[in-house]
């Protein structure tokens, strides 16, 4: 590798990083990161042409190059095809020729972070490690150059891109970690090794490969584990499971929660107009208050993760309190949707049954007048899924729910569910998928209607908030005409 490539994301870096052959394009950059998908990617991005179950990314080199991608990393026998299609760009393109793409995609951000160096901090848990991600990035960004997780990339893949969009300038890098099986933290800490690790908490996530709330935090601990010993785990007080981590590094400790003996206590939450909480944290024996852009009081308990996560990086904890007021919700994370006289919690990304009875408890809180959820179904809950499901009718009628719309496979045990927990039968609703439970909605949901609308990810029910959104917003701009 050449003295100039050294802080570049060059073809010779990348060809040495995976033990590939550089084969065009010599002392060519991508300077704005790496890319696996041809329809978002972007100019001087390099290009890791995967192979996914139902797509060859060696199909698109064409397409990434016409979105002006400087580097191509494509397998031994397509490389050919690479290089005649690289050559009508002049020399602005390299080539890089390796046996496995994705492989080459992992060594190479593990070479990147290794050769950059920033201070990682690593958030994982079953709940909420988006949002204190998110948290956590704005915290540090008061004081330092900070490079983050987009969205919520915290797969093996997702690492790997998030850590090649490193620039030298960066100094900390935020970096939310996912699992669904054990050793899958552990290698994504091979990529990028944490200094500081967060866990928010183990719940019934994951429960159909993992088995056990026990293997959950097994699994969760591996961060943890991987932490220097001049690191810090900050750990939820709260969650006797998480707690226990402490003894999984020789790292210092941070706890957070409503315990008496976390550093960082969340004394109170209050929602404000709007659902918009106000925080009442104690620092080291001193109260602090700020006030948070995301609907819900649950989010209270991430806002200390958060300030706890700042101490670990020596961030006064008034400076990470003001930070937190300009946090706005992720796409589909309980996020805020204003249609003419309606108000739509669009928290349909993903669904467990502790976020479920925490966005159940929002609607509650935050609706002026009547209450609609929509509910799909949770993913992944193995043995517990029907009980699960059961006991979300039943939260949605305790929580005097008006009208419930379930949708899926469980929508049945929700409905039984309600029905115990008081709710008569002509004010629950079932639909079979997105569609029909989008249909429902547009016929069963009123002017000044506060709807929630939740499940995981593969039920797609942000149809139902589109169609939701179309329908009232056209409402409400006929009756301004």
């Amino acid at each position: 590798m050449s003295p100039t490539s050294a802080l570049r994301l060059t073809g010779e870096m990348i060809a040495v990083a995976s033990r590939g052959e550089l084969v065009r394009g010599s002392g060519v950059s991508a300077d704005e990161g790496a890319c696996i998908d041809s329809r978002i990617a972007r100019p001087s991005q390099v290009f890791f042409a995967i192979r996914g179950p139902r797509f060859d990314g060696h199909d698109f080199l064409a397409q990434t190059l016409e979105k002006g991608v400087t580097g191509l990393v494509v397998r031994g026998d397509r490389a050919a095809e690479a290089m005649a299609l690289a050559s009508a760009c002049g020399d602005s393109v390299f080539v890089v020729a390796v046996d496995d793409p994705q492989a080459a995609l992992i060594e190479t951000a593990t070479a990147w972070v290794s050769m950059l160096s920033p201070r990682v901090v690593a958030i994982t848990g079953s709940v909420g490690k988006t949002t204190v991600k998110d948290m956590v990035q704005q915290v540090v960004a008061t004081r330092f150059q900070t490079h983050a997780t987009r969205g919520n990339q915290n797969n093996v893949l997702g690492t790997s891109l998030t850590c090649l969009g490193l620039l030298p300038r960066h100094e900390v890098m935020v970096v939310e970690m996912g699992m669904s099986a054990l050793g899958e933290i552990a290698a994504l800490c091979r990529i990028a090794p944490p200094t500081i690790g967060v866990v928010t908490c183990v719940a019934p996530v994951h429960l159909e490969t993992l088995g056990s709330l026990d293997r959950i935090a097994q699994a969760k601990a591996e961060m943890v584990e991987a932490l220097p010993i001049d690191g810090c785990a900050v750990l939820n007080a709260d969650d006797p499971r998480v707690r226990a981590m402490a003894a999984s590094t020789r790292a210092p400790t941070v706890l957070f929660g409503k315990a008496d003996d976390a550093r960082v206590r969340l004394i109170d939450v209050t929602l404000e107009a709007g659902g918009f909480p106000a925080v009442r944290l104690r620092v080291d024996g001193r109260d602090l208050r700020g006030r948070l852009g995301l609907v819900g009081a649950h989010h209270g308990i991430n806002a200390a993760a958060a300030v706890a996560a700042g101490l670990a990086m020596e961030i006064p904890p008034e400076e990470a309190l003001a930070a937190l007021e300009t946090v706005r919700p992720g796409h589909h994370r309980m996020q805020e949707v204003v249609a003419g006289t309606i108000r739509i919690l669009d928290d349909c990304y993903n669904a467990s049954p502790l976020s479920m009875e925490a966005a159940l408890e929002t609607l509650a809180a935050v609706a002026p007048g009547r209450r609609v959820a929509v509910i799909g179904d949770m993913r992944e809950l193995g043995a517990i899924a029907s009980t699960a499901h059961w006991q979300v009718g039943h939260q949605a009628a305790r929580q005097k729910v008006d009208v419930l719309i379930a949708i899926g496979e469980f929508r049945g045990l929700v409905r039984e569910g309600a029905v115990a927990g008081g709710m008569a039968p002509s004010q629950v609703f079932e639909a079979e998928d997105a569609i029909a439970g989008a249909t429902l909605a547009l016929v069963m949901v009123q002017p000044r209607d506060t709807v929630l609308v939740k499940a995981s990810r593969a039920l797609g029910l942000e149809r139902v908030v589109e169609a939701l959104a179309r329908r009232f917003q056209s409402d409400g701009n006929s009756k301004g005409e």
